[in-house]
This record gives C-alpha cells, structure tokens and sequence, in this order.
C-alpha cells in the first residue's frame, strides 16, 4: 500500500507498505486494526509475515466462537504466547472497538 508520507528513519526511507489488518465484528458493527510490525525485523523483531503466522496459527484457534467484554480477557488467554507483541496487541485491541464504536466513541478512548 503507498503511504500518503514517506516514513523515515535511520534504517533507511519507506515509501510502500505491506499491511496486515484485522476485523472484528460485534452485534453489526465492526472495527479495523492495524498492525505496526514492518516488512522486515530492522526496526523491532516482528515482521508482517511472523505476526501473520502468530495470529493465524495460535492466535485465532484460541479466540475464535468465543464472546469478550473486554480486551483484558483477551490478555488472560493469550499469556501462554511468549512475545509476538504486536500480534497480541493486534487481537486484544480489535476485541474492544466494536462495544467502542457502538457507544460511539474513538478506538481507545472509552
């Protein structure tokens, strides 16, 4: 996907990304994530493709059919997988937004 700004760092100028999104919905109404892992492990350890292996190989078997009130009930289920962050926070924040925006408030501040 090409970015509306380039990204800049140290490691060098991003003009293109690969993205890995993930939905949730609840009762109709859905919410987006996004995960910040980059394409390769040059600025932290995750990459699209180690978050993507994560959330579809162990992430999803453990959350799939099942109903949360809340992100930290996501946490408690996931705190078998040792690291893989963003993968986690991933799933974790997604389970939230849906109650969010049907009570009409921003992801992340309700």
């Amino acid at each position: 996907m090409p970015l509306v700004t380039p990204f800049e760092t140290s490691f060098g100028r991003v003009t293109d990304r690969r993205m890995l999104l993930i939905e949730a919905d609840l009762d109709g109404v859905t919410g987006w994530g996004e995960s910040v892992a980059g394409e390769g492990p040059f600025y932290a350890p995750e990459t699209v493709e180690t978050a993507w292996h994560i959330l579809r190989d162990f992430i999803w078997p453990i959350l799939k059919d099942r109903k949360f009130n809340s992100a930290s009930e996501v946490w408690r289920l996931l705190a078998p997988i040792r690291g893989h962050n963003m993968a986690r926070v991933l799933s974790s924040r997604r389970s939230g937004t849906p109650k969010q925006n049907r009570k009409g408030c921003p992801s992340g501040s309700c």
